[in-house]
């Protein structure tokens, strides 16, 4: 990715949260594959961290990663 996409992303994003791609999809309803998932998910990582911009990495259920964004944001915006 080029270095205007890096910059761009420095100067516009205040919160950055990655949801790691290790929920299952649902049976039958699979768009892409899990190898594309891994991979993205990697490139995705690899690229925050390249270009130091921070990030917070949310795992667990759904519901859980709900809960844990809602007060991510709270705290950002208070």
């Amino acid at each position: 990715m080029g270095l205007l996409t890096q910059q761009h992303a420095s100067d516009t994003y205040d919160l950055v949260v990655h949801l790691p791609a290790d929920v299952p999809l649902p049976e039958g309803h699979r768009p892409i594959s899990e190898h594309f998932r891994r991979v993205s998910d990697r490139l995705l990582r690899e690229t925050l961290e390249a270009w130091r911009i921070p990030f917070h990495v949310v795992t667990g259920s759904v519901q859980e990663r709900v809960r844990r964004c809602r007060e991510l944001v709270e705290t950002w915006s208070a």
